[in-house]
C-alpha cells in the first residue's frame, strides 16, 4: 500500500528522504502526508539541520505536497531518471530542501 525511507545518520548531519510511495488506489487519502510527517519528525529528532529529497520533474502531485510542507527547489539534475516509456525518454530530477534548524532550536 505505502512505504517510505529516510537516511539520517544523526549528530547534526543532513537527512535525505530516499523514497515515499503510495499505491495509486490509495493516493489522495493523506497517506503520503502522514509518511512525510513521520520522516520530517524523525529527522528533527536526530537533530538534522535540513532534509533533502529528489523528485521526478513531471510528478506534479508529489512536488505540490513537498512545497506545501516547506520544501523549496534548489537544483535540477538533467536527464537523471531513465524511463521505460515512452521511447526511453529521460526525466529530470528536482532537488528540494527544507531547513529544519529553526523548527527545533
Amino acid at each position: 500500500m505505502a512505504f517510505a525511507g529516510l537516511f539520517c545518520p544523526g549528530d547534526g548531519a543532513d537527512a535525505d528522504i530516499q523514497t515515499i510511495s503510495v499505491s495509486a488506489q490509495y493516493q489522495g487519502n493523506g497517506i503520503g502526508q502522514g509518511l512525510l510527517d513521520l520522516l520530517i519528525n524523525a529527522a528533527i529528532e536526530r537533530n538534522a539541520p535540513a532534509i533533502f529529497l529528489e523528485v521526478r520533474a513531471e510528478n506534479e502531485q508529489a512536488r505540490a505536497l513537498y512545497a506545501k510542507n516547506g520544501f523549496t527547489q534548489i537544483s535540477v539534475r538533467k536527464n537523471y531518471y531513465q524511463n521505460a516509456r515512452p521511447h526511453n525518454k529521460r526525466s529530470d530530477a528536482i532537488i528540494m530542501q527544507k531547513i529544519l534548524g529553526a523548527a527545533h532550536e
